[in-house]
């Protein structure tokens, strides 16, 4: 069974072979269900990527909060998509964990592509993800990130990352396919 969680609203609008963006007012409703991140969290966490991406440009992000250490904190995941982040392959996912002072980069997986779903399986107590590849000429499918201890891989086309299994698909949607719509440009802010 598969769930879905809302991403954060506004829009963004990519146009012509090369991604341009440009963002629009416009706002999207919460999924059925949903519950939004904190504003102050989204803030936080907005922050922390436009100091994590300064050297990028023009970023945009589409952010949501799920636990997936078991602590009961949440951890904010975010698909990060801009000219310097984004190729044929796909833009970034990241896995941010609270900390003290900030946030810690648990997965920062360049070429990925959406959904974004966490399954219901564990590796070292944290629930292993899926994100979409495919495009600059390798296969297309979801690709299984599996924690290791310290973090996610970095790319989700090259080994530890595995394809997969249709059969261990159970989790639950983080960022839908479709979530270019409900990305907002990142500042510091």
């Amino acid at each position: 069974m598969v769930r879905v969680m809302r991403m954060i609203p506004t829009c963004l609008i990519f146009a012509g072979p090369a991604l341009v963006m440009a963002l629009t007012g416009c706002a999207s409703p919460p999924a059925a269900g949903a519950r939004p991140v904190a504003e102050t969290t989204e803030r936080s966490a907005d922050a922390f990527l436009a100091q994590h991406f300064a050297d990028d440009g023009d970023v945009s992000a589409v952010t949501t909060a799920i636990d997936l250490d078991g602590d009961g904190v949440e951890e904010i995941v975010a698909y990060a998509a801009g000219p310097m982040l984004c190729g044929s392959g796909g833009c970034n996912v990241l896995v941010l964990q609270r900390e003290a002072d900030g946030f810690a980069v648990r997965m920062d997986a360049s070429v990925s592509r959406l959904p974004v779903t966490a399954l219901d399986s564990r590796s070292h107590g944290w629930r292993d993800l899926t994100v979409g590849i495919g495009g600059g000429g390798g296969p297309g499918g979801q690709a299984v990130m599996r924690f290791d201890g310290a973090r996610y891989p970095s790319n989700p086309t090259v080994p530890p990352a595995t394809m997969l299994d249709a059969a261990d698909a159970a989790g639950t949607v983080l960022i839908a396919q479709d979530a270019q719509g409900a990305m907002r440009k990142i500042t510091a802010d």
